[in-house]
């Protein structure tokens, strides 16, 4: 189900649907990661949205996709989250699976976000991050 027409009727849904799957592109905006409605207006920030709840599942993206160049959002992509939603008063979704398509290609591609996954992930992304090409070339 697409973005827009799962807010456009949450209001019907009762706390056993808790359970949904949702399309759109996947997209950071302000630093938390989101899940966009499939069909942009030509300012992406006022599309309908929803938050996906952990944003440390960026670091399990960023070693599934190649990172766009420019722009505020390293991830821009077609994606569907499955996962549990949180009504309040803005929406959220805890997801509990997550698929993207990256780019040239036309399936959706599973991301790992088990939580084996994501702690693996940060430290490798930390390490690079912290990583001194001076100190472990002896040159410091």
């Amino acid at each position: 189900m697409d973005v827009r027409e799962f807010l456009e009727n949450v209001s019907k849904r009762s706390a056993a649907d808790s359970q949904i799957e949702l399309d759109g592109w996947l997209v950071i905006v302000d630093g938390d990661l989101y899940l966009l409605e499939e069909e942009l207006p030509s300012d992406y920030k006022q599309a309908a949205k929803v938050k996906i709840s952990d944003r440390n599942l960026i670091y399990t993206i960023r070693q599934a996709i190649l990172p766009l160049g420019g722009g505020e959002s390293f991830v821009f992509h077609p994606a569907k989250v499955i996962g549990l939603f949180v009504a309040g008063s803005s929406p959220e979704l805890i997801a509990t699976s997550l698929y993207i398509q990256e780019r040239g290609h036309v399936e959706l591609a599973i991301v790992d976000i088990t939580p084996a996954a994501l702690d693996a992930a940060k430290t490798r992304y930390e390490a690079a991050i912290n990583f001194d090409f001076f100190k472990e070339m002896g040159d410091t």
